[in-house]
């Protein structure tokens, strides 16, 4: 599928606001730029480690919104292990402001990464750099694992099947957009 492609796919499951979700399926928050703006002006207190938002995330967000995909597209395949919870931007912006419980990773060490995607009940975050999808060790020493090339392959992969990146061994990508 192309980037249109994925992104029509998955409008299909947004919905307005958090208590109109589908339990246990796939579902997307609807994200306004008002949203984004506010977020990265939080942001912004950071100073020197202080990035904005990617491009493509926030063109994500805006087109499709932040949630879960947790079934394939054609609905044979679910997610078992996985949350593959996308975060929203007030998300992403506690963590990396340290106002979440969620602080375990140096940010100083990876400027301009942002964590992402919750990928397992452990809270192990996948993270954008440089647009491309990475994912760290346990610990977050290293963040090495090039998952995807860019967020929308990611999705394209994860509709086919929402574990596709479980085995990826460093330096494997798959490309399909």
């Amino acid at each position: 599928m192309n980037k249109q492609q994925v992104i029509t796919a998955l409008q299909k499951y947004r919905f307005p606001n958090e208590i109109s979700v589908i339990p246990d399926n796939n579902s997307f928050i609807i994200v306004t730029q008002d949203m984004i703006d506010e977020q990265e002006l939080r942001m912004k207190s950071l100073g020197d480690r202080y990035y904005p938002f990617p491009d493509d995330l926030k063109e994500f967000w805006i087109k499709v919104g932040y949630g879960d995909l947790i079934f394939s597209q054609d609905g044979t395949i679910k997610s078992e292990y996985f949350l593959n919870y996308l975060l929203s931007p007030q998300e992403i912006a506690d963590i990396m402001l340290e106002e979440s419980y969620h602080n375990n990773m140096d940010w100083d060490v990876f400027p301009g990464v942002f964590p992402c995607f919750n990928t397992s009940e452990s809270d192990m975050y996948s993270m954008i750099m440089d647009g491309q999808i990475i994912s760290g060790t346990e610990n977050y020493k290293e963040c090495d694992l090039l998952i995807s090339k860019d967020i929308w392959e990611f999705y394209n992969n994860s509709l086919q099947n929402p574990e596709w990146y479980l085995g990826l061994e460093r330096g494997q990508v798959q490309n399909t957009i």
